[in-house]
């Protein structure tokens, strides 16, 4: 009993030094390339501690970008997802104890990093040496999320932002404008996206990604905003369920929006998507090819003013 003892004793131990010995192998992996050199020096320092500071993750991003001035952008987007996952972390806590504020300054928070991480992988060109970055960059950051206890959080802002930027990237395939919005219209007005933002008749898109949905769902206002229509009944079910279940929360941005296009003067269309997660390519930021075709389909039939 004693000597079965001392064995299942060490299994923590086991456990530990092959954690630290895949760390460490990671961590080689990404030295191997040069475009990875600060993905890798920030993936080291990350691993030399079990928790952050929302304070240290700052410096270390500042710090890293005065190292690497030419991937300055790069460093704060290493430092702005450990951050927003803290945050997140904060937030689930106090929601589930019933004492959360969720103030417009942890809303403008969550926008300002949406905003940070989107833009850097949107600019990332297309490219095989692109694909083989975000297929490292993820690699390393689920290897830190999981070390620091926050593997749940990433997994939500990746499948979120990488739903964004999938979409800029298809309306871009498919010849339209995409343009991020600002953080502030985030907040306000849950807008996500814009279409043609500088022409007086602009589109804006909320993009939403679910692991559970198998279907993707592209919906125009007027297909939600006749709900029971006969357009919408012969739709998809699946569009017809999705529009029975979500119809307050898309009919509140609709309203938002027209508000917002009546200040800006624009008429503005409201685009509600839904994405499964199987239809994102992380590595890349693209869409799968039948959600493009849709959306080009959809977009396509929409009558052009004048």
């Amino acid at each position: 009993m004693r000597e079965h003892a001392q064995k299942f004793s060490s299994f923590p131990e086991l456990a530990a030094s092959r954690k630290k010995t895949g760390e460490q192998d990671l961590e080689s992996e990404l030295r191997k390339n040069n475009s990875l050199r600060a993905l890798a020096d920030f993936y080291g320092e990350i691993s030399k501690r079990e928790s952050w500071e929302i304070d240290s993750l700052q410096a270390l991003g500042r710090h890293l970008g005065a190292r690497y001035p030419n991937a300055r952008e790069e460093c704060s987007v290493f430092s702005g997802i450990l951050q927003s996952l803290y945050l997140q972390r904060v937030v689930d806590k106090k929601r589930k104890e019933k004492h959360l504020d969720y103030n417009s300054e942890i809303k403008k928070n969550f926008a300002e990093y949406n905003y940070l991480i989107s833009h850097f992988f949107i600019g990332l060109p297309q490219s095989p040496q692109s694909a083989s970055y975000g297929k490292h960059f993820w690699k390393a950051f689920s290897g830190m999320s999981e070390r620091l206890g926050l593997g749940k959080e990433l997994n939500l802002l990746r499948a979120g932002v990488m739903g964004q930027v999938a979409v800029y990237k298809a309306l871009r395939v498919i010849g339209e404008k995409p343009e991020l919005s600002l953080p502030r219209e985030d907040v306000s007005e849950k807008i996500d996206l814009w279409n043609a933002k500088k022409e007086s008749d602009a589109g804006v898109f909320q993009i939403k990604t679910s692991a559970a949905q198998q279907t993707s769902v592209i919906l125009e206002e007027s297909e939600w905003l006749d709900f029971p229509s006969v357009k919408t009944k012969s739709s998809p079910i699946s569009e017809r369920h999705f529009v029975e279940k979500s119809f307050g929360k898309m009919n509140a941005f609709s309203v938002a929006v027209k508000e917002y296009g009546r200040v800006l003067g624009k008429n503005i269309k409201a685009w509600y998507i839904s994405l499964p997660t199987r239809a994102i390519d992380y590595a890349t930021g693209e869409v799968s090819a039948d959600v493009l075709e849709e959306l080009r389909r959809k977009i396509k039939a929409l009558p052009k003013s004048e």
